[in-house]
């Protein structure tokens, strides 16, 4: 899907010229265009450029598919300025500058933050520190002027005029062309918008501030309607794509199983489902023959070529590229993200009453984790944690005694905690990650969650006068590798934002669950579904 490449658009009106960084001294406009040249021709070259003098006709453009090999063209898109027809000082006529965000900013106010729904506001801001005179060059322009591509662009390089440098950024180049014919200016902006590559689903440090980027391109690019199309996931795209076990493969599978240490039976449908949670975990019940107990094996899922919510789309340059909406990430080789298919968990979405409790129960008696190094290093927070046997578990407070009791009932030999958190835990008793590790079960809940993380997120960087008198308390909940971390009523946490959301995801662990009835709200792409699992 290459964007539009249609004949650049001549915008209407002229350009307002103002000198000084937020001064509002008036300047002749002969005077603002020579501040903006001499600007123009001192900023250092970083690519191969040139001043022309004599031509009649603006230099070619050399193509580029991407500004680093770490970054994929989607759009490129020119505006042609008609700034001025007074009397200027004939000078070079074209001066060419490319990459020149780091010293000229681009303000472009879209239509719903103005009074007048038929403009637009675009100025060139001189940035700190760029060379020669600040000024600010400003015009109002026809929305209907404007294309959606050329709308997207500008975006873009308003929010993110410099390359952040960290995987799964956008951002937007700008390269400027001045050319003089006698007294007539003509400005030319040419913005290429980038997205740099990713390798993984995780780590970006600008999550949220991308997330917003992501939105506005999507909400103005004129492509975005195909691809969001392709890649797209709808309520009822979820419904059709939830696993519903086969009853007779399955039955026949799971006729024999026996949970140890389980106090009450399961029906068929219970152990058909247990069946698939084992599977999500890497592992399968057996039975080897009929006179024995069966036992787990390892279970490998079936793979595929194009990752899940990934689709094939164009770059700007006709390049064949992959990205994903859901995550919010482009690449051009997939190999990396094939490995999320092999992410162990998922959401457990059976209707109410059917007893998702008792299935979670089972599975946590029937696999537990295997034996191994006392420490192991978490790649997500990039530091070795101690592991553990136990699975935590997120409920809310009103569940939190329903939980404590399924327990107690069906599985009274496993050895289950409830953690209150730090700041509420009573004098004397101790919640340290070594004695919660000790455990088969942790419970919480999410009123813990909120409170918990000014102990789990990285202290900001401050210089201190005076070293540190005491060494800061860190939650367990984020000191311990945990076997399994499961959400009851994960559409608590569907708000990324929440300072519940936040923990839950900082939270290690090997196996993910997302446990929930009502799985679906709203429109899964814009995230109003748990994605925690």
């Amino acid at each position: 899907m290459p964007p539009s490449r249609s004949a650049p658009r001549r915008t209407r009106g002229r350009l307002a010229f103002r000198t000084g960084r937020g001064d509002s001294t008036s300047q002749s406009t002969e005077e603002a265009l020579g501040a903006l040249v001499d600007m123009i021709e001192s900023i250092p070259s970083q690519e191969s450029e040139s001043t022309m003098q004599g031509s009649t006709e603006p230099p070619t453009k050399k193509a580029r598919t991407s500004h680093s090999n770490k970054s994929i063209c989607v759009l490129r898109e020119r505006l042609l300025v008609p700034a001025s027809e007074a009397a200027v000082t004939p000078r070079s006529t074209v001066i060419t500058k490319q990459d020149v965000g780091k010293y000229i900013g681009v303000r472009f106010t879209p239509q719903h933050r103005l009074a007048c729904n038929s403009e637009f506001r675009l100025a060139l801001v001189a940035r700190k520190g760029a060379p020669g005179q600040g000024f600010v060059l400003e015009r109002q322009m026809d929305k209907d002027s404007l294309s959606g591509n050329q709308i997207a662009a500008l975006i873009v390089s308003t929010q993110q005029g410099i390359d952040p440098g960290d995987h799964g950024c956008l951002w937007a180049s700008l390269d400027i062309c001045i050319q003089q014919d006698g007294t007539s200016v003509e400005l030319e902006l040419n913005i290429e918008v980038n997205w740099n590559q990713s390798l993984s689903v995780w780590g970006n440090s600008q999550f949220y501030r991308q997330q917003k980027i992501r939105n506005d391109l999507f909400s103005y690019w004129e492509s975005a309607p195909q691809l969001l199309q392709k890649t797209g996931v709808s309520p009822q795209d979820f419904y059709e794509a939830t696993c519903v076990p086969d009853k007779d493969t399955l039955d026949t599978e799971t006729h024999w199983l026996k949970v140890p240490d389980l106090e009450t039976n399961l029906f068929p449908f219970q152990r058909r489902t247990l069946q698939w949670l084992l599977r999500r975990e890497g592992v399968q019940w057996q039975q080897r023959a009929e006179d024995d107990d069966g036992g787990l094996q390892s279970y490998s899922r079936p793979s595929s070529t194009v990752p899940i919510s990934f689709t094939e789309v164009m770059d700007a340059d006709g390049g064949k590229y992959y990205t994903s909406p859901l995550f919010g990430v482009a690449t051009r080789d997939t190999s990396s993200f094939l490995k999320m298919e092999d992410l162990r968990g998922g959401i457990l979405a059976e209707e109410m009453g059917l007893g998702k409790t008792l299935e979670i129960i089972s599975l946590i008696l029937l696999h537990r984790r295997p034996e191994g190094p006392q420490m192991v290093t978490d790649t997500f927070l990039r530091k070795d944690l101690l592991a553990t046997r136990a699975t935590l578990i997120v409920t809310p407070s009103t569940l939190l005694e329903q939980w404590l009791e399924e327990f107690s009932r069906h599985a009274p030999k496993l050895k289950v905690l409830y953690y209150p958190g730090l700041k509420k835990a009573p004098k004397g008793d101790c919640y340290s990650a070594e004695h919660l590790a000790e455990h088969d079960v942790v419970i919480t809940t999410y009123t813990v969650l909120r409170a918990e993380i000014w102990l789990a997120e990285d202290e900001p960087q401050r210089s201190m006068r005076n070293a540190r008198q005491y060494e800061r308390v860190i939650s367990p909940l984020v000191s311990l590798s945990w076997w399994r971390v499961c959400i009851d009523e994960a559409q608590m946490v569907e708000n990324w934002t929440s300072n519940a959301a936040k923990l839950a995801r900082m939270v290690p662990r090997v196996n993910a669950w997302a446990i929930t009835g009502t799985p679906v709200k709203d429109d899964i792409q814009k995230g109003k579904i748990s994605s925690y699992a």
